[in-house]
């Protein structure tokens, strides 16, 4: 088992590789997509509770936000 930290270090390398592919707005898409559905049909994912998995996925879009703004 990873853990949190873990699992989150390998998320970040996912999503560096996917940016610089230029290919994180279709796969952020499809992602929350299937986490939606996900919600829907039993409101836990890998165990996880729904409310907390959106508040990351909403944390990560305003991260994302506010490194493209101070890059540019």
């Amino acid at each position: 088992m990873l853990g949190v930290g873990g699992a989150l270090a390998y998320v970040g390398l996912f999503v560096a590789a996917l940016r610089w592919a230029q290919l994180l707005p279709v796969m952020l898409g499809l992602l929350s997509t299937v986490i939606i559905l996900q919600l829907f049909q039993n409101n836990t994912i890998f165990g996880v509770e729904g409310r907390s998995i959106v508040t990351a996925i909403l944390a990560g879009y305003a991260f994302t936000a506010n490194s493209e703004k101070s890059a540019t």
